[in-house]
């Protein structure tokens, strides 16, 4: 990317961060520029439009987003190539449908917004999850896990695989 293109995007960030109500997407898409200046955001644009036009038809409710983007579109976690730079892309995981916990919820709660659902995203210990008024009481929707509703002890049990795991890929041992 050239300085300019980089300065541009971020000149762009910083004017979209200061909005009394910053477009999400429109984030997202910036930072998918330091990516790959060349990305397509047109078709992330329709791509997320797409997707919230067809949970509106299904009845615009959480199991018609979850049918939508987990089933249909097969949206899941990148356990592969978790820390590719693809998947700090929210246009790279559009196309991919592959992406790390913050991208995957960006999406979600994208899509939930333009289909009248209301989410909100949960920064948790070493992961990202989406809540939300929309969702059943004390539920939580965790996007990496291909849409997976979580109680708060079922998320509980997930953060700690989570951490397990992260533990056990960094040194190949386990705590006793």
């Amino acid at each position: 990317m050239s300085v300019e293109a980089g300065t541009g995007a971020l000149a762009r960030f910083r004017a979209l961060a200061t909005e009394a109500e910053p477009d999400l997407l429109e984030g997202a898409l910036l930072v998918a520029t330091l990516v790959d200046p060349a990305e397509d955001l047109d078709a992330a644009r329709r791509a997320v439009g797409d997707a919230s036009e067809r949970v509106r038809a299904l009845g615009g409710n959480i199991e018609a987003l979850r049918t939508v983007l987990f089933r249909e579109l097969g949206l899941r976690g990148d356990d592969e190539s978790y820390d590719a730079p693809s998947n700090s892309s929210v246009a790279r995981v559009l196309s991919r449908k592959r992406g790390m916990p913050i991208t995957l919820s960006i999406v979600t709660i994208e899509v939930a917004r333009l289909a009248g659902i209301r989410l909100t995203g949960v920064g948790l210990p070493g992961h990202f999850v989406v809540g939300g008024a929309d969702l059943p009481e004390g539920s939580y929707l965790d996007p990496f896990d291909r849409g997976t509703l979580y109680d708060a002890g079922g998320l509980a049990s997930r953060l700690a695989s989570i951490r397990k795991a992260a533990f056990i890929a960094g040194d190949g041992t386990t705590e006793g």
